[in-house]
């Protein structure tokens, strides 16, 4: 991410913290079945896009 001069925590719990880098957003979760979970979720929903 070249470019990026500031990072800003958009929101932090003790179990999930939702960092953004310009217009990236990076979920980091503590328990690794809620990462789990949530990628099963999001997967079928990505291969459904048109490109």
């Amino acid at each position: 991410m070249a470019g990026v001069e500031e990072v800003e925590v958009v929101v932090a719990r003790s179990e999930r913290a939702t960092p953004r880098a310009g217009d990236a957003f990076l979920k980091v979760d503590t328990d690794q079945g809620s990462c789990l979970r949530m990628l099963t979720c999001s997967i079928p929903a990505s291969a459904n896009k048109s490109p």
